[in-house]
């Protein structure tokens, strides 16, 4: 049976664009409902990113009335259940597209600072609350203030889809080499520029929960260190057959190559 029910965000619009500087957010325990106007807006994500965060929740099942500027699901996915219409529980379920990266280079770095602050473990009162991020950015403006958010979040991570610039791949294992990233799940790492130089990989070789590498463009790189033991998917572009094969007799569980 098709469900159906809308959320309401009247009498507030949703914004076009990310405003130049907000020091006020929601109250945390902010939650959607399905009846009454909200008592705070909804925080200042352009209106296309957060339509894509609902659609990933809902799988599809959501429009947007342009009139009334009502949010209308058609059916109640299992994922939008399980958030349980809480706000703190939404952010965190954000994962950023590359294309959003690209199309909001401005504000990219801000939006995700938000999510973080937003889905704190003391926001959610869960210790094992984990982020997924996609970064595809090869811009020195953002660099530092990405690699802080990268550290300060280091035991969050659970994917990291990274596709950076070298500098900023060996700064980042300088920083955290010797405390990893012990969440982190899967990994997808690729080079937006230097391609011909070996990069540092020495901050993956604290992540005990590796289970899924991808690289890309990562020419002779000390990849040998990384935690082979639980990895049950590996897919490697662009390197010589000797140091595939001794990747591949490591990694003793793998399930797909």
């Amino acid at each position: 049976m098709t469900q159906a029910f809308t959320l309401s965000y009247s009498p507030y619009t949703l914004p076009k664009a990310m405003p130049a500087k907000s020091s006020s957010l929601p109250p945390a325990d902010l939650v959607l409902t399905s009846a009454g106007p909200q008592t705070a807006p909804i925080f200042s994500v352009p209106s296309d990113i957060f339509y894509h965060i609902l659609w990933d929740l809902s799988d599809g099942w959501v429009t947007l009335n342009p009139t009334t500027d009502i949010w209308v699901f058609t059916r109640v996915s299992r994922s939008l259940r399980l958030v349980s219409l809480s706000f703190a529980n939404l952010w965190a379920r954000i994962s950023l597209e590359p294309d959003d990266i690209r199309k909001y280079k401005r504000h990219a770095v801000d939006i995700l600072r938000t999510i973080l602050d937003r889905t704190t473990p003391n926001v959610l009162q869960d210790e094992g609350a984990h982020l997924r991020l996609r970064v595809h950015v090869d811009m020195l403006l953002v660099h530092a203030n990405l690699l802080d958010i990268l550290t300060a979040h280091y035991t969050r991570w659970y994917s990291l889809d990274l596709h950076i610039s070298l500098f900023l791949l060996n700064t980042l294992s300088a920083q955290m080499a010797p405390l990893g990233f012990p969440a982190l799940s899967h990994l997808r790492l690729s080079l937006g520029s230097d391609q011909t130089k070996i990069p540092d990989l020495d901050v993956f070789s604290l992540c005990p929960a590796l289970e899924s590498v991808e690289f890309d463009s990562i020419p002779r790189c000390n990849a040998l260190r990384l935690p082979w033991a639980r990895l049950t998917r590996l897919v490697v572009k662009e390197r010589v057959r000797s140091d595939f094969l001794r990747m591949l007799h490591q990694c003793t569980g793998a399930g797909a190559c």
